[in-house]
């Protein structure tokens, strides 16, 4: 089968998404839009997108004009969209580069607006974010060795996070779930219209130390004390409580680092830099 990568950018190099919210509204939008014909993996960047596509060349073209035409919907762009570009990838080795060079766009272009690189599929890929959950096991079709060790890296997720990778969150890291949770689900807050926003906050509830009072999460999350209640009794995917775990210890994990660093630390601590390892 054949693979693509595929880049769409706006005419004058326009920012597609530069909030937080519009990029997980793109994001959304991708998984919507090309996870049924053939995403493999993408990145999602404040004036561009990326694909790899499985395909034909066809596939792919029209794979694009329907993603371009949501992203027009959904992010009410003010310009049009370049002619899409197409390269095939044509062996193996080019595959290990052409992977993460898309993963890592985030981090190559310095987007401060997206400090946790939630345009990028990494977070799919590693159990982050609920929409893409299938993405990690079409990869492995095309890079059968590729080790989730290296996705850590490639994200930057230290071996402090991994420790308490999907650990229930506790007190202390109370105020980074509403967040995380909204991460998880590629929507831009919990008060998204639709379904995610519910199961959002259901999962939040089922990712915190269950001894915390209803009434301190309740807070935190913006909702009552009697929703905490209910989405405690009811029943959630143990899928989605993790990746709002893994969502919350990144943003404890990159918190650390501002500490450490000071505030120049995205660009010191940047894992775009990081060997490619297989």
């Amino acid at each position: 089968m054949e693979l693509w990568h595929c880049t769409g950018r706006l005419h004058d190099d326009r920012e597609l998404a530069t909030s937080i919210g519009a990029i997980r509204t793109a994001v959304s939008r991708v998984l919507a839009k090309t996870r049924p014909r053939g995403l493999v993996v993408f990145a999602v960047a404040d004036n561009h997108v990326h694909l790899l596509l499985a395909g034909s060349r066809e596939n792919a073209g029209e794979t694009m004009r329907r993603l371009q035409l949501s992203f027009h919907w959904h992010l009410d762009l003010s310009r049009t969209f370049e002619r899409a570009r197409f390269r095939r990838v044509v062996d193996r080795e080019h595959l290990w580069r052409t992977v993460p060079y898309i993963l890592k766009q985030v981090g190559r272009h310095q987007i401060r607006t997206d400090p946790a690189w939630e345009g990028s599929a990494l977070h799919d890929l590693l159990g982050m974010r609920v929409p893409g959950l299938g993405l990690r096991a079409r990869l492995l079709q095309f890079l059968p060795r590729l080790k989730e060790h290296t996705l850590h890296s490639w994200l930057g997720v230290g071996d402090d996070v991994l420790g308490a990778w999907d650990d229930p969150v506790p007190v202390d890291h109370l105020h980074l779930v509403a967040e995380a949770a909204a991460a998880a689900y590629a929507i831009p807050t919990l008060r998204a219209p639709g379904r995610r926003g519910p199961a959002a906050i259901r999962a939040a509830c089922g990712a915190i130390d269950p001894t915390i009072p209803p009434i301190v999460v309740a807070t935190q999350l913006g909702v009552s004390p009697r929703t905490v209640r209910r989405a405690r009794m009811s029943r959630v995917d143990r899928v989605a409580v993790r990746a709002v775990r893994r969502q919350t210890w990144l943003r404890v994990g990159l918190a650390r680092t501002r500490d450490l660093l000071g505030p120049e630390s995205l660009e010191a601590v940047d894992p775009v830099y990081l060997p490619v390892e297989r």
